[in-house]
């Protein structure tokens, strides 16, 4: 499972720059919506687009390497399968 480091990165940026950053800010200079950013930043496994986290590294000015981490699954979390939908096969009466 993949965990997006936004806050981190942006601590990170600060340290760097001297400039603090927020969710709101990065939205700007991005154009992803701040209430995304911290979801994606909150919610371990969130699922985005590559588009989405090049812009945040760009953004922030950091690799894709220091944004995302590998978070193992925790013990007894198995991934869902989707149900095979049976259909039945239609046929016209004569």
């Amino acid at each position: 499972m993949l965990a997006i480091k936004i806050q981190e990165a942006m601590k990170q940026y600060r340290r760097k720059t001297g400039q603090k950053m927020t969710y709101e800010l990065l939205s700007r200079c991005i154009g992803i919506a701040a209430g995304t950013l911290a979801s994606m930043g909150s919610r371990v496994g969130y699922s985005t687009s590559t588009t989405n986290i090049e812009k945040i590294c760009i953004g922030l000015d950091i690799t894709p390497g220091e944004l995302l981490e590998i978070i193992p699954d925790p013990p007894g979390k198995s991934k869902k399968k989707k149900k095979k939908t049976v259909r039945k096969k239609v046929t016209k009466k004569q």
